[in-house]
C-alpha cells in the first residue's frame, strides 16, 4: 500500500511524525513525506476560521501536491466479486473527522455557545498529529472495517455495545439537509440570449454556494458540515434542532436570488453513525421527501433586489409577451445585443447579472491552458459561434447503480469531485483539440498571419456527468466522441457517457432546442440499455427550417455507440472525398419520390456510372449498425417485430454531410 512505482525508506524521526496515518490507515507509512506533513500543518495554521479545505488545496498548493490531498489508497481486496476497497483521500477523511470532532463537542440546549468555542485550526491539526487514543480516528477506521460487509445498520450498531464512548458518538443525534434547484437546464435556456444564460448561470451559482455557505456561517456551523454542494444541490448534516432552520435560511436566500426558480430544500432526524455507517439508505430517505416537496412547492414569485429600479411607464400595446423568454408578461425595456426587446421580471434579472460579466466556463477554460483570457475574444451572443451551431447534451449511463453500491460517505464524496474533475476535463480537452484544429487550418489559409483566437463556444452547465453546451455545428461529433472517449476511459467503463446533439441555425430560440435535444439524449441512453453496451452513445438531428432529420424511420447511421462513431466520422470522409454533392441530393430525392423498386433500379443505373462507388458503398457499411446491410442503394434492417424495413439512409447522409 505504496505510493505508485515507489517504496521510500523513512527515518525514525519520520516515521513518528506519520504516526498518525498508522492509526487512521493501517498501512506502513509510506503515504506521505514528513515535509509533505509539516507544509499541511503549516496551511491549517495560516486557515481562516471560515475557510473551506478545498480552497486550501487549490489556491496554497502545487499541483503534485494537490494530488496527494485527493489520492486515494488501497484498503482491502478481500470484498466478494474481486472489489477493492479504497482508503478515504485524505482532504475527505480530515473534513469528516473535523465534523465528527464538531458534532461531539455540541452541547444540547447550547449550540451557539458550542459553536463559539470550537476551534476548526485545533481539530486539524488534532487530525494531523499522532495520538494512539484518538477515539475518533479509530471510529473512521471501525467506518473503513464495517462497510466493507453486508450489514445493516442495527447489526453494526450492536458491535459496539460494549465499546462506551464509540457508542455514545453513534447515537448522538443530528438532522441532514438535502436540496437544490430543479429543472436548471429550463431556468437557463428559457431566455435564448446570451447574457441572461450567463445571468442565469450566475444566479444559480451565487445560490448554490455563495448563499448556502453564508447561511451555515450565520447558523454558528462550520463549513465541514456542508458534505456537498454543486450542480445546484447541497448535503449538509447539523447538530438536531438546525435542520429547519437551515432549510427556511436557505430557501430565503435562494429567493432573493432566484426569481422564478424552482427549489426546495427538506431535512430528516437521524443519529451520527447512521450518517457514517448506513449513508446510502439515509440518503434515499431523505431523497424521497424531498421529492414530493419539490412536487408541491411552487416557484418563486416575491421580489428580488433585481426588481427594485424603475420599470418602464408603460408597455407597448402590441408587446403581449417577454420577448426572451415568450412565457411571462412583459415589464420593461431593454437593450439586447443591439436589440430592443420588453422582457419580464425574471428574463430582466438574468440580463443585470449576465450583461456584463465573462462567462466562469470561459475563465476556467482559460486556467486549464494556463493562458489569461485577455488573450482571446469571446461571443456576445450565439451566431458569433457559428451560422449552424450544435447543442451537445451528455449525461452519465450507470451512475445510479454506482451510487446505490457505495458503502460510506467517503466514497460520495470522492466519486463527486472525481466526477467534476473528470467531465471538466475532457470537455476542456475536445474543446482544446478542436480549437488548434481550426486555429492550424485558418493560419494555413491566411498565410500564418496572427490574429486573436476566438473561443467559439458557450458552455451552459458543466458540472457532475451534466454537459450542457454549444459549439459549432462542424465540431460537434468529433468532440462529443473526444469527451465521451475520455469519460469512458477514466471511470473504467464502469460509468459512461451518453450525448444527445442538435444543429440548428444560431437564431432558433434556445428553449426549443433544449426540448429536442432532451429526447436525443434520451434515444442515446435507450441504445445503450437496448443493446447492453458498456460504452458512451450519441444520437444527432439536424433542424433546418421546419425540416428535421429524425423523423419516425429516416434514420439508419444514428444513433450509434462511441465505437462506431469513428467509423461514421471516417465513413462520411470517404463519401465527401468520392462522391459528389449533387449525386447525393440527387438519390435522396430520388428514394423520396420513387417506389423502392424503381428506386434500385435507378440507383443500379448511377452506380454504373460512380467510378468511385464501391469505396462508397464500404464506407456506408461500416457505418451502420451490425444488423443493418447496405443493399442497392437502401439500407435493410428487421424492426422488433423481425418484420424487414427498407429505409433510405441519403436524407440523413445529405444532412450530415455539411457538418461533418
Amino acid at each position: 500500500m505504496s505510493r505508485e512505482n515507489s517504496k521510500p525508506v523513512y527515518s525514525d524521526d519520520e516515521k513518528k511524525s506519520k504516526k498518525y496515518l498508522d492509526q487512521l490507515y493501517p498501512v506502513d507509512g509510506n503515504y506521505i513525506s514528513s515535509e509533505e506533513l509539516c507544509k499541511l500543518k503549516q496551511l491549517i495554521k495560516e486557515m481562516k476560521e471560515d475557510q473551506p479545505l478545498e480552497e486550501i488545496a487549490e489556491n496554497h498548493m502545487s499541483k503534485k501536491e494537490a494530488e496527494l490531498f485527493d489520492k486515494r489508497f488501497e484498503f482491502s481486496k478481500s470484498l466478494a466479486g474481486n472489489k477493492t476497497a479504497y482508503l478515504p483521500a485524505l482532504i475527505d477523511a480530515a473534513k469528516i473527522y473535523v465534523l465528527v470532532d464538531f458534532l461531539t463537542s455540541i452541547k444540547e440546549n447550547n449550540i451557539e455557545q458550542s459553536t463559539i468555542s470550537f476551534s476548526r485550526k485545533d481539530s486539524y491539526l488534532k487530525f494531523l498529529n499522532p495520538d494512539s487514543d484518538d477515539i475518533i480516528k479509530q471510529l473512521l477506521i471501525e467506518v473503513l472495517n464495517e462497510t466493507q460487509k453486508e450489514q445493516d445498520y442495527n447489526q453494526i450498531k450492536g458491535k459496539f455495545k460494549h465499546q462506551y464512548k464509540i457508542k455514545k458518538i453513534l447515537e448522538i443525534k443530528i438532522e441532514v439537509v438535502k436540496g437544490g434547484i430543479s429543472k436548471i437546464k429550463e431556468y437557463i435556456t428559457e431566455a435564448d440570449k446570451l447574457a441572461q444564460m450567463r445571468g442565469a448561470t450566475e444566479l444559480i451559482k451565487e445560490a448554490n454556494i455563495e448563499r448556502t455557505r453564508k447561511v451555515i456561517n450565520k447558523a454558528g456551523l462550520i463549513p465541514e458540515c456542508l458534505i456537498y454542494g454543486s450542480g445546484g444541490n447541497s448535503f449538509i448534516v447539523v447538530p438536531k434542532g438546525k435542520g429547519q432552520e437551515i432549510c427556511e435560511n436557505i430557501e430565503k436566500e435562494y429567493s432573493q436570488v432566484l426569481l422564478g426558480g424552482r427549489f426546495a430544500f427538506e431535512f430528516l432526524e437521524a443519529e451520527l453513525g447512521e450518517f457514517l455507517f448506513d449513508y446510502s439508505r439515509l440518503s434515499t430517505k431523505i431523497t424521497q421527501r424531498l421529492t414530493t416537496r419539490h412536487i408541491i412547492k411552487l416557484p418563486v414569485a416575491q421580489p428580488t433586489p433585481c426588481q427594485q429600479g424603475t420599470h418602464s411607464s408603460a408597455v407597448a400595446q402590441d408587446v403581449k409577451v417577454c420577448t426572451t423568454c415568450w412565457l411571462r408578461d412583459p415589464k420593461r425595456e431593454v437593450k439586447i445585443a443591439d436589440e430592443q426587446h420588453w422582457v419580464c421580471d425574471v428574463c430582466y434579472c438574468k440580463f443585470e447579472k449576465g450583461k456584463d460579466i465573462r462567462s466562469f466556463y470561459h475563465e476556467e477554460y482559460c486556467k486549464y491552458l494556463g493562458k489569461n483570457i485577455d488573450e482571446f475574444e469571446l461571443p456576445k451572443s450565439l451566431s458569433e459561434i457559428d451560422d449552424y451551431i450544435a447543442l451537445i447534451y451528455g449525461d452519465g449511463n450507470n451512475l445510479g447503480n454506482v451510487i446505490m453500491n457505495i458503502r460510506n460517505v467517503f466514497e460520495l464524496m470522492y466519486l463527486s469531485r472525481r466526477l467534476d474533475k473528470i467531465t471538466v476535463c475532457a470537455v476542456y480537452e475536445a474543446l482544446k483539440n478542436a480549437m488548434e484544429k481550426e486555429n492550424e487550418e485558418k493560419e494555413n489559409a491566411t498565410g500564418g498571419e496572427e490574429s486573436k483566437p476566438f473561443l467559439k463556444f458557450e458552455i451552459i452547465i458543466l458540472g457532475g456527468e451534466d454537459i450542457l453546451m454549444v459549439v459549432p455545428a462542424k465540431w460537434a461529433l468529433e468532440v462529443a466522441k473526444q469527451i465521451i472517449e475520455k469519460f469512458d476511459t477514466a471511470f473504467n467503463n464502469t460509468i459512461t457517457l451518453s450525448v444527445g446533439i442538435l444543429i440548428i441555425k444560431s437564431t432558433m430560440p434556445m428553449s426549443a432546442a433544449y426540448d429536442i435535444t432532451v429526447g436525443l439524449l434520451k434515444s442515446a441512453k435507450k441504445y445503450v440499455k437496448k443493446k447492453k453496451l458498456e460504452m458512451g452513445s450519441v444520437d444527432v438531428e439536424v433542424l433546418t427550417g421546419s425540416s428535421i432529420l429524425g423523423k419516425k424511420g429516416g434514420k439508419v447511421i444514428f444513433p450509434c455507440e462511441v465505437k462506431r462513431l469513428e467509423r461514421i466520422l471516417k465513413g462520411f470522409k470517404t463519401i465527401k472525398e468520392k462522391l459528389a454533392k449533387a449525386k447525393i441530393y440527387l438519390f435522396k430525392e430520388a428514394a423520396g419520390t420513387l417506389l423502392p423498386e424503381e428506386f434500385e433500379l435507378f440507383y443500379v443505373f448511377h452506380k454504373a456510372r460512380e467510378e468511385n462507388i464501391d469505396a462508397v458503398e464500404e464506407a456506408l457499411q461500416q457505418m451502420l449498425d451490425e444488423d443493418a446491410k447496405f443493399i442497392g442503394g437502401f439500407v435493410k434492417k428487421k424492426d422488433v417485430d423481425g418484420k424487414e424495413q427498407v429505409i433510405s439512409p441519403w436524407a440523413e447522409i445529405a444532412k450530415l454531410r455539411e457538418f461533418i
